[in-house]
């Protein structure tokens, strides 16, 4: 917790936050960790990785840390309806499921998969929407270089969403609500690039013609 990284500081210890905790990701900025991860798993990964440090030199660390490929959609319902998650890995904002892509994986088959583990939906009628750079984002919980495959997706039938740990909690809103929701950037560009375009919209509408 924070005062906990505070006491550390103080008394010359290295500390590393966890989110499993009580204090938001913003308070553990506040308190200056050495390190913040989203889980105990994670922090053995990188003391493996560095041989027991926790902060590896710059050049090290670029060497170590090529840029992530992800997937994520903007999953849509039968009644036009879009799904929103929120999760403290970006600030406690609002976003999309999605997750990273593994190695020989083709990049709708890590969109399924993905969606599947943290929703436990099915989608289905995917379709891809734009590429973005995710670079130092002061939104996500740590520094990172990810490449985001955005799609747009369909949720058929009366599925029910069951969310893994990674998510706090979800909405199925309106479009225009989401938009108006506290979003992450990249959901946010994502809901604009589908405004602009209007193909999931239309799609959607003409369901219910």
């Amino acid at each position: 917790m924070q005062h906990d990284i505070e006491t550390a500081r103080h008394g010359g210890i290295h500390s590393c936050a966890v989110l499993t905790g009580y204090n938001t990701l913003e308070q553990l900025r506040t308190a200056q960790p050495d390190l913040i991860v989203e889980h105990l798993g994670e922090l053995l990964e990188i003391l493996n990785q560095n041989e027991l440090h926790l902060k590896p030199p710059q050049r090290l660390f670029e060497e170590t840390h090529p840029p992530v490929v992800t997937v994520g959609a903007l999953i849509f319902d039968d009644a036009g309806q879009v799904l929103m998650l929120r999760t403290h890995k970006w600030s406690n904002l609002w976003g999309i499921p999605g997750g990273k892509v593994k190695w020989g994986e083709p990049s709708v088959d890590a969109l399924r998969r993905e969606v599947k583990e943290e929703t436990n939906l099915d989608v289905t009628d995917i379709e891809f929407v734009l590429v973005q750079d995710c670079i130092h984002s002061k939104e996500f919980y740590r520094d990172a270089h990810f490449v985001l495959l955005n799609y747009t997706a369909q949720a058929p039938g009366r599925q029910t969403v069951q969310l893994n740990d990674e998510a706090r909690e979800f909405r199925w809103v309106d479009f225009d609500e989401a938009r108006a929701m506290a979003i992450n950037t990249p959901t946010r560009k994502l809901l604009e690039a589908v405004s602009v375009s209007g193909k999931k919209l239309a799609h959607v509408q003409n369901q219910h013609c």
